[in-house]
C-alpha cells in the first residue's frame, strides 16, 4: 500500500472552498436538470425514512471512513419538505453520533491490520497529523473535507480524552449547518414548491 501523503493545510483550504462550491453547484444543477425526479425521490425518502434516514446517513459516514456524501441525505430532507431546523438536528446528531462510534472503533481496533488499512485508504497521513497537532487536527477534520471519521478513529486509538474529543467535535455542527444553509439558499431556492 502506498505511503499516505502528509496533510497540506494550504491544499486543504483550497479543497474546502472547491468542495463547498462543487456541493452547491452539483446539487443545484442536478435539481434544475431533474427537478421532478429529485423532488419525487426526496419526498419518498422523507415519507419512508424521514429524520432517522438523515441520522443514519450521517452516522455511517462519520463513523466509517467510506466515500459517502452525507449532505445528500440532508438535501433530500430539505427537498422532501422537512424544515431546516429539523434536518439540521437530525444531521448534527447523526454526525456527532458517528464521530463517537468512530472514536470507539479506533480505541477498539488500534494497532490492528484493519485499523491500518482503513486509515491508509484515506490517502493522507491523518494519524501523523492528529499525533502532531492533537485536538486542533480534529477541529480541522471537523470543518474541512479531511475525513472526520478517520480523525475520530485516530483520536480514539490515541487515547484523546473523550471530553476533549466531544468538545472539539461540536465543530461538526458548524460544518453540517453551514453546508445545509448553503443548500437551502441554493438548491431549495431553485426548486419552487
Amino acid at each position: 500500500m502506498p505511503e499516505p501523503a502528509p496533510v497540506d493545510l494550504r491544499r486543504l483550504a483550497l479543497q474546502t472552498v472547491i468542495a463547498t462550491v462543487a456541493l452547491v453547484l452539483v446539487f443545484g444543477l442536478a435539481t434544475l436538470l431533474a427537478r421532478e425526479q429529485i423532488l419525487g425521490a426526496s419526498q419518498a425518502f422523507v415519507a419512508v425514512l424521514g429524520g432517522p434516514g438523515i441520522w443514519i446517513g450521517w452516522l455511517v459516514s462519520d463513523a466509517i471512513p467510506f466515500p459517502i456524501i452525507p449532505d445528500a441525505f440532508s438535501a433530500a430532507g430539505l427537498l422532501g419538505g422537512m424544515s431546516f431546523p429539523v434536518v439540521a438536528a437530525w444531521a448534527c446528531t447523526g454526525s456527532l453520533s458517528g464521530g463517537l462510534c468512530g472514536y470507539a472503533l479506533g480505541r477498539r481496533l488500534r494497532g490492528t491490520e484493519r485499523y491500518r488499512r482503513v486509515l491508509a485508504r484515506t490517502g493522507v497521513d491523518i494519524e501523523g497529523f492528529v499525533q502532531k497537532h492533537g485536538p486542533a487536527a480534529l477541529a480541522v477534520a471537523a470543518l474541512t473535507p479531511l475525513p472526520y471519521s478517520a480523525a475520530s478513529w485516530v483520536c480514539g486509538a490515541g487515547r484523546v480524552a473523550l471530553p476533549t474529543f466531544v468538545a472539539v467535535s461540536l465543530l461538526r455542527v458548524v460544518r453540517v449547518g453551514g453546508y445545509l444553509w448553503l443548500m437551502q439558499a441554493g438548491v431549495v431556492a431553485l426548486t419552487p414548491g
